[in-house]
Parts: structure tokens; sequence; C-alpha cells
């Protein structure tokens, strides 16, 4: 499981906490839209483009690329999902590359006329085609929404003691056999179910953070003794996860902090979700996607993967929230490649976006949960349906 499953936690946590309405007596049904809708467009509608910063999108497209000319099939039931194509013109963005430079050190005016070719580019392969969702042809609407998700990083030691005794597991051998038995349910694991089984990777500092993580399925534990330990899902104990209650309203961080505040109600709050994750360390040291590429912050996105293959481009155009000392509702344009899935984005208007990791990840992604316009980018010669229907 790759870190798709993030999407997971912070669309659980903004779907199913801040989406509740204020007036508690009245529910309101959201109204679902399976229908993507398609609309043909050009560059000039891309408010922002001209100015955008491609040469991170592009080296993230590359590696997407890389990875789709090794496929030797596909399904064919995606929109846009042309295999010759798609290797068509990543074969021409490959090439192309070459004659760039290192994109990473270009500064001043080669970076400007780096930048111009990168997005000359796209305009000579791709058409962007505009989004939109609705019920079968019912409230269509073209707000496609955007929500974050980031690498979680907690403190840790790999030996426990006052300050880190919350341990991380790794799976039982007889994981499968053992699956939703009352032994692995969360609560018997905090009570020392697993003590005798010697599966602690580390032990971390902060329960809150760490139940996140479970629900994210990948993170990083820096260690007390220096250096730091990548981890990714290994398995769960086969039980359904369970949210929390719905005091806990906000982002992650405002939801991590009441369940601090709380104590020993925030401990068996969390208690009440018997979901549990276990994890092993992964060799790559930076977060790697549902395509099998590493994530690059502000650059790469989870999308419905039963509507879009991966390494798609998407232009973003939305509105940042204000978030305190991090953002002030400034507008936010430019392209993200897909690159990760996740289990609660679904629909063609629906988009996780990665950032990374540290303090500011944290609290944009959390926090973001915004409408926009969203155009997807299909090479010119893929015949794309005004109309999917993902149902």
């Amino acid at each position: 499981m790759r870190i798709f499953v993030k999407s997971l936690c912070i669309i659980f946590s903004l779907i199913l906490f801040t989406g509740c309405s204020t007036t508690r007596n009245i529910k309101q049904k959201p109204i679902s839209r399976p229908t993507t809708h398609f609309i043909q467009s050009s560059f000039n509608d891309l408010d922002g483009w001209d100015n955008a910063m491609h040469e991170k999108s592009f080296l993230a497209f590359l590696s997407s690329c890389k990875k789709i000319q090794n496929k030797k099939s596909i399904s064919g039931k995606k929109v846009g999902e042309n295999l010759t194509e798609w290797k068509n013109v990543c074969s021409k963005a490959l090439n192309f590359s070459k004659t760039l430079g290192d994109l990473n050190h270009l500064k001043g005016h080669k970076l400007g006329e780096a930048r111009f070719l990168i997005k000359k580019f796209f305009q000579q392969n791709f058409i962007p085609y505009k989004v939109g969702m609705s019920n079968h042809g019912r409230n269509l609407t073209f707000n496609s929404k955007f929500t974050g998700y980031y690498e979680i990083e907690l403190q840790g030691s790999r030996r426990k003691h006052l300050d880190f005794k919350h341990p991380i597991h790794m799976p039982l051998p007889n994981l499968k056999q053992m699956k939703g038995t009352h032994k692995l349910k969360r609560r018997s694991i905090n009570n020392g179910s697993l003590d005798k089984h010697g599966l602690e990777i580390a032990w971390v500092n902060d329960m809150p953070k760490l139940y996140f993580m479970h629900i994210q399925g990948t993170g990083v534990v820096r260690l007390k003794e220096g250096g730091e330990i990548s981890l990714v899902s290994s398995g769960s104990n086969g039980f359904s996860f369970k949210p929390l209650p719905s005091e806990y309203l906000g982002s992650s961080v405002n939801i991590m902090n009441k369940l601090r505040i709380n104590g020993k109600k925030g401990h068996q709050d969390m208690e009440k979700n018997d979901s549990y994750m276990f994890f092993k360390p992964r060799k790559e040291m930076h977060a790697v996607g549902a395509q099998n590429v590493m994530l690059t912050p502000e650059c790469s996105a989870a999308i419905d993967s039963k509507i879009y293959p991966y390494g798609v481009p998407i232009w973003v155009d939305a509105k940042m929230p204000y978030i305190k000392g991090y953002t002030n509702g400034e507008n936010y344009r430019r392209m993200f490649i897909a690159q990760d899935k996740g289990g609660a984005i679904q629909g063609g208007g629906r988009l996780d976006l990665f950032f990374g990791r540290g303090k500011r990840a944290e609290n944009v992604s959390s926090g973001l949960n915004v409408f926009g316009n969203m155009h997807v980018l299909f090479p010119k010669k893929i015949s794309i349906p005004a109309v999917f229907d993902s149902r």
C-alpha cells in the first residue's frame, strides 16, 4: 500500500469532520456526481499558465513517463488511456529534456528560457479539457474540489522509555490468519497484546499523530539517536475504519490538538476505531505514490484511478484558504501530475494535492478544502469523450 492511503486520512478528516453542518439538527445529503464531463478548451483559458513554474511539473511528468515507457499493456477503460500515444508523447518529453540541462540548477535568464520551452512543449503536444461533474446530467458543476495530503513526521526512538512509549509495529508472521481477532483490536494492542512478539520498529511520543499515520499508511520517524526511519504500511488488522466522534472538527492539525487536550478521553475516542495499521521500513527516503514514482511536493496529486491513467497533467486553479502563518487566500495556479490515488478521491473533479513533509506541508494540506477550476491535459491525438460515467 502506497502513500495514496494518506489521502484517506485528510479526506476522512475533512469530509467526516469539517463536512458537518454548523446547524446540528440539519443534515444535508451530499449530491452524488458520478458522471464526468470534458469540455475541450485552449491554453488561453488557463489563468496563470504563462507565469507558472513549469520546470518542477515537467520533472514530475518525466518520472511518470519513465514508468509509462515500460508499460506493456493497459485496460483501455480510463479516459484518454491510449498507451501508444502516451508513449509517443513521453518519448518526445524524454528526448526534449536532454536539451534543457539540469533544471534543478538553472537560474535567471536560462531558467526563464527553459520555462518558456517547457510551456511550448505542452502547448504543442496536449489539449486541455475543463472538467465538470454531474449526476447523470443533473446538478452539473464545474467547481472541482481540491484537498491536500502530506507525509507525516513523528519524533521517536528505537528504544522504549518515558518520553517515547507508543510503539509502531511490524505485522505478525501469521497476520492473515489473525485478522479480525480480538487480540489485534486497537485497544488490545494498546494494552500490550503484542508486547512479547518483538514487532516494535520504534516508539514515538505522540499518540494522536501516530493515530493519523495509521490512517495515512506512511510516514517518517525522526530518531532521538539520530537519523530517521521511513515507513510504509504493511497490512492491517482486518477491522473497518471508524471515524472519530463528531466533536473533532476542523483540520487534521486541529483534531490532533483536540485529542491531546482531551487526554484520557481522547485516547479512548481513538480506541473506538478498531482498525490498526502495521508498518515496515521502506528503502525510499521520499514518499512514493501508487504509480511507484517519488512524489514531488506541489506537483504530484492523487486522482480517482478508475477515471484517469497515471501521468496525466492537471492544471489547478483555486484560491487558498487563510491559514495563519502560511497562506492568505491567494490564487493557487499550477500543474500537477497524477501519480497517486486515494480511496476517498472519487469523481473526475476531485484531486488530492501532495504538499511534502514538514510544518508547512502539515498545516497547508490539513487546512485545504476548496473548490476551483480543473483542466486535464491529454495528448492531442487521443479522442476524449464529452461524458464519462464511472459507475
